[in-house]
């Protein structure tokens, strides 16, 4: 059965979900002006402050951040204070305030018994991203260092507030809702490919909606793409653990979607990292994993998609094989990817020329910084900001934590673990290829999602010390 009998049930709370999402949908595009987005982003807030279930809280938060359908994406639709008429304070950052303030202030008061495993390994990133901040005020500050600051600082508090936030049963109700509505916004996406972005029209209220890109032989869709891939490693870590709330089923349908849909974004480092992902799992927990039935089960799944499959989305999925295939032209020689790839001859060039003009501690938080910043060479707009100390703080920080956490899964009460090891390297190989996720300037959707990685094993540990 897809469902086991349990109290998790997610439906109720994917209801809810979705009515948020339909409000949102009505406040921030059809009605569309500063005053109803802000309204809306400001409820939202004070309801999650207020909610006595922090659990569908958080997953309300959560899937905003994703951007499903592509909603709450790109400007204006994100901005929660309007500054002028073509910029404003988005709403990322006072989520992850909001999230910081309900657990210090308020479920940590209640509850103050899960600790944080991985403080340990916070000090030095902490300590340099504070001399960041001094760095940057040295070089000089204008209007829009200081705004761009405020969009990255805030996100690290997520990473103090959210593995502490969860008990093990908490998570499981969480990660239910996810993975449900996972299945649900995959089945919508995939129809978008069919009906060609009627329905994110719908959500969006206009014609041209945001999270969706027509090329010449694909569709691609982006938008709520860190939701599939939050969903592709929760199903494998409880595929690993066996878990009895959640069916093999289940697990392996929203693993095989998830991993179809990162492939028909035609984004190529998610699916090199994907595909890292699915391989390193499969290779590391072969035993575990699959038994007779599970092998039946992968396979049965794998044959009923490719059977039932719409021309028109196979089509659409070897565009996007086409489009990583370009990568070969790369390796040839070709810096291009035969005309789809600037960030080797254009975007690299321009940061790293700004950052050999400070090499060891880069240029912080500065005006400088924020001139040529670019998101998606993320790797040379670290060193940018940081400096070549800062780019070994980084690597040092992340061997150690993914190290931790290879020693902890050889131990039988923490089996599965390391999945969150193999999933920080994913998301190391995004940020070197696609967009940043990890660094000193932080994005929401990956600060929440690290976060709950670590959320997993401190609830895992406060499981074992209670027994």
């Amino acid at each position: 059965m897809l469902l086991r009998k349990n109290p998790l049930k997610p439906f109720s709370d994917i209801i809810i979900i979705l009515l948020v999402l339909l409000t949102g949908s009505l406040m921030v595009y059809y009605i569309g002006n500063s005053l109803s987005r802000g309204l809306y982003f400001l409820g939202i807030i004070l309801l999650f402050l207020v909610m006595r279930d922090h659990v569908l809280g958080l997953a309300i938060l959560f899937i905003m951040i994703m951007n499903p359908w592509g909603m709450f994406q790109y400007k204006p639709d994100d901005v929660f204070i309007p500054l002028t008429s073509t910029m404003g304070v988005q709403y990322q950052p006072f989520l992850s305030l909001a999230v910081f303030a309900k657990v210090f202030f308020g479920i940590r008061i209640r509850r103050g018994r899960i600790r944080n495993q991985f403080y340990q390994f916070y000090p030095p990133f902490y300590y340099y991203l504070f001399f960041l901040l001094i760095i940057g005020a040295f070089f000089g500050h204008n209007d829009l260092s200081l705004y761009w600051t405020f969009h990255g600082i805030p996100h690290f508090l997520v990473l103090l507030a959210i593995p502490i936030m969860f008990s093990d049963l908490e998570l499981k109700r969480f990660n239910k809702t996810i993975l449900y509505f996972t299945i649900f916004h995959t089945i919508i996406a995939f129809a978008e490919l069919i009906f060609r972005g009627s329905v994110m029209s719908f959500f969006q209220g206009r014609e041209n909606a945001t999270g969706i890109a027509f090329g010449e032989d694909v569709v691609r869709i982006v938008g709520g793409i860190g939701l599939s891939i939050y969903s592709l490693i929760i199903s494998a870590y409880y595929l690993v653990q066996r878990n009895k709330q959640f069916s093999p089923l289940l697990l392996f349908l929203v693993l095989v979607l998830s991993w179809f849909f990162i492939w028909q974004s035609a984004t190529r480092g998610w699916m090199i990292a994907s595909t890292f992902f699915i391989t390193s799992f499969f290779l590391f927990y072969s035993k575990r994993v699959f038994s007779a039935r599970n092998t039946t089960i992968t396979l049965g799944l794998i044959v009923f998609l490719l059977v039932l499959i719409p021309p028109n989305l196979r089509q659409n999925f070897q565009g996007a094989v086409n489009r990583l295939a370009t990568l070969e032209a790369l390796a040839e020689g070709d810096v291009t990817a035969e005309g789809t790839l600037s960030r080797i001859t254009e975007r690299t060039p321009r940061v790293l020329n700004q950052f050999y003009n400070s090499p060891i501690f880069g240029f912080g938080f500065s005006k400088e910084t924020r001139s040529v910043y670019d998101p998606h060479v993320a790797i040379p707009s670290l060193l940018l900001i940081g400096g070549i100390l800062g780019l070994l703080v980084y690597i040092v920080t992340f061997f150690r934590i993914v190290l931790y956490l290879y020693k902890k899964d050889r131990y039988k009460e923490f089996k599965g673990i390391f999945i969150f090891g193999f999933a920080i390297i994913a998301f190391l190989i995004i940020n070197a290829s696609s967009r940043k996720m990890v660094g000193y300037h932080m994005v929401a959707d990956a600060a929440f999602m690290v976060a709950l990685f670590f959320a997993h094993f401190n609830a895992l540990v406060h499981n074992l010390e209670k027994h």
